[in-house]
């Protein structure tokens, strides 16, 4: 048994073979002294006799309830992927707007004269970074500064 993610192929085999079996739900049946596991109709599908009888009851319960168990787990994994996948586009969304929002500044500032003075831009943005730290969380906000120069600070 393999502990990796099933496949988009393996999913859909399994979906196959559901779609197979017989309709409804299975029940646990008792003919005599013989166990079975009978689909909604009354039709035995598995006989069971002789053995070890709490092993065979055991494997009676699961097989019956495996077809609506199997139903659910698929309908579960779908919803989880497509909470996955949505995340995903979102960030993908995200990721793209941040890089327009950084092309947008750099247009701005581009013939401003401040693109000039890279050291000056870096030292400005920590300051008000540390800053805006603090004023939103209230600690020291403190970044260790590339440099001695101290720049305006937007209030």
């Amino acid at each position: 048994m393999s502990a990796l993610p099933l496949t988009i192929e393996e999913l859909d085999a399994i979906r196959a073979l559901n779609a197979k079996r017989t309709p409804g739900k299975w029940q646990i049946g008792y003919h005599g002294t013989e166990r079975t596991v009978d689909d909604a109709n009354g039709a035995s599908f598995v006989l069971m006799d002789g053995g070890y009888m709490d092993q065979e009851d055991a494997d009676a319960e699961f097989i019956a309830a495996a077809p609506d168990a199997i139903e659910r787990l698929l309908a579960e994994v779908d919803a989880y992927r497509a909470k996955e996948k949505e995340a995903a586009d979102k960030a993908a969304e995200f990721e793209r707007s941040r890089e327009q929002r950084y092309t947008c500044l750099a247009r701005q500032l581009k013939g401003s004269g401040i693109e000039k003075d890279n050291d000056y831009l870096s030292n400005w943005a920590r300051e008000n970074i540390a800053k805006a730290i603090h004023k939103t969380f209230g600690t020291s906000g403190d970044l260790p500064p590339s440099d001695n120069e101290k720049h305006e600070v937007i209030e």
